[in-house]
């Protein structure tokens, strides 16, 4: 039982101590490891906000828009080349340019398709950066209003904490404490039941006496019960003195876990973390909805981005590819002798109106690679520091289920130690009560010690039986008091003959 004791008192100070030193991962880490977290998404927030404000931002997307609409300029002049082709086509009569001129229109109505869905999405585009920078704004504003929330969370946490601490180190002196009196009374009790031993030994030994018929033995009757009844309530009162250390004790013990300062204390703790937690978790639910807003249309935003750079990519390739019809024309129309020197003519200016488009896509390009790896950067800036946040959240409120799983914990030692204590108490109440059987041994024994004077002293070979029959020196020590040690024997037992060194 005083294993068991030990054993709880160990337990609910590992249990009090886990909430400020679980792994490092305590609510009063995990808040800071939000506050950290919120820190980096107003950061990211703020980036995409500035950076689409930004003159440089302004910049290449005017130069963008620029180049498009030039591209989208020199493609339409092709419709024109192309019908002046076809005239001259028909008057020489040569039909060898219309496969040349029906891929040069499909090129310039493909440009004229791409561009315009590009310049639709780079309207749709601005449009959203407004709503982007509206919306990370708000999130921002938000995560910003709470951290001062948080940070006066986590330092009413840490008190909480640190008061845990101590009364950690609290248990630990009283289980040590408690324990070390438990020894104490252990080792009184081992003692007081190596005495009880020993004492049936020497009722034995009276009773083989008592039994005796033969006269004369009154008065060693009378020495060895006195003896012994004196030895008996000593013992006794001894014994209740342990068992009463030993309640205390027991007592003590359970009270750490159901009553006192202590456990109220450290259980108003616990419950004063689980409602703080919940607190914090209410507040980071609504600041979440304002930062799902801002990842919602930071990732429409990277859609829109996306868009773009496939739009980019038809247009270089449309532009490619004029380049390569005009100069197969132009091969074309060399080849063609001196009926197509018309043809020569708007081979080169389809490869001056080549060259336009592909100078203008290249400028509209690198604007917008500029712009859209700049946003995309920031984006995905912002996406990692958003999952962070959110695993981090995740933690706080797993918390919520540590506080609740500590609290049912501490409510399982209490029942437990409760229990244990009742059993010990009852085991300690029945060995009182057994010391109660010990009056009825005391009154004979008194009766015995009230015997009358013998009539005339024992032969001495009744003296020398009941020498023999002493297995232990106090017994052979009261009866030297009597009478004299008989002739060839000691007042003390011989080495190895006392019942403590045959038993103990």
């Amino acid at each position: 039982m005083q294993a068991k004791m030990t054993d709880n008192l160990a337990a609910f100070s590992t249990l009090v101590r886990q909430g400020t030193e679980d792994d490092g991962a305590g609510a009063e880490d995990q808040i800071k490891e939000v506050e950290a977290r919120m820190t980096g998404v107003i950061r990211a927030l703020k980036d995409i906000v500035e950076g689409s404000r930004s003159a440089k931002d302004r910049r290449d997307a005017m130069e963008a828009e620029r180049s498009l609409q030039m591209i989208l300029q020199v493609s339409r002049t092709l419709g024109p080349v192309i019908t002046l082709a076809r005239t001259i086509s028909a008057s020489v009569k040569t039909g060898r340019f219309e496969v040349y001129l029906a891929d040069l229109g499909e090129i310039a109505d493909r440009i004229e398709t791409v561009v315009g869905a590009v310049v639709d999405e780079l309207s749709t585009l601005d449009r959203r950066r407004g709503r982007v920078e509206n919306s990370c704004d708000a999130a921002a504003g938000g995560l910003q209003g709470s951290l001062p929330f948080m940070s006066q969370q986590r330092a009413e946490i840490a008190k909480l904490s640190a008061t845990e601490i101590d009364l950690a180190r609290d248990i630990d002196l009283r289980a040590a404490a408690l324990s070390q009196q438990c020894g104490v009374h252990l080792k009184a009790f081992i003692v007081v039941i190596q005495f009880s031993d020993r004492m049936a030994q020497r009722l034995d030994h009276l009773k083989q006496i008592c039994d005796c018929n033969l006269p004369g033995l009154n008065r060693l009757r009378r020495g060895q019960a006195s003896d012994i009844a004196s030895d008996i309530r000593d013992t006794r009162a001894e014994l209740r003195a342990i068992i009463e250390g030993l309640t205390t004790a027991a007592r003590g013990s359970a009270d750490l876990f159901s009553s006192g300062e202590i456990a109220g204390t450290i259980e108003q703790s616990m419950n004063r973390q689980a409602d703080m937690i919940d607190t914090i978790g209410e507040r980071l639910a609504a600041t979440e909805l304002a930062f799902q807003d801002a990842r919602l249309d930071v990732k429409a935003l990277a859609l829109s981005d996306a868009a773009v750079t496939r739009g980019l990519d038809s247009i270089k390739s449309a532009s490619r590819d004029i380049r390569t019809v005009s100069i197969n024309s132009a091969l074309m129309a060399s080849q063609s002798g001196t009926t197509a020197k018309a043809q020569v003519v708007l081979s080169a200016e389809v490869q001056e109106i080549a060259k336009n488009s592909v100078r203008a896509t290249i400028g509209g390009s690198a604007a917008l690679e500029r712009l859209t790896s700049r946003s995309i950067r920031r984006q995905e800036a912002f996406l990692a520091q958003g999952e962070a946040l959110a695993l981090s959240m995740e933690n706080i409120r797993s918390g919520r289920s540590d506080c609740g799983r500590r609290l049912t914990v501490l409510f399982d030692l209490q029942e437990k130690a409760g229990e244990e204590t009742r059993v010990l108490l009852g085991k300690l109440s029945a060995v009182v009560e057994d010391t109660t059987r010990l009056n009825v041994i005391l009154a004979e024994l008194d009766a015995l010690a009230a015997l009358p004077d013998d009539d005339a002293p024992p032969a001495e070979d009744l003296i020398d039986w009941a020498w023999a029959l002493y297995t232990m020196d106090q017994e052979r020590a009261v009866h030297a008091a009597l009478y004299s040690t008989p002739e060839g024997h000691s007042s003390s037992a011989p080495e190895g003959d006392d019942i403590d060194d045959l038993l103990f």
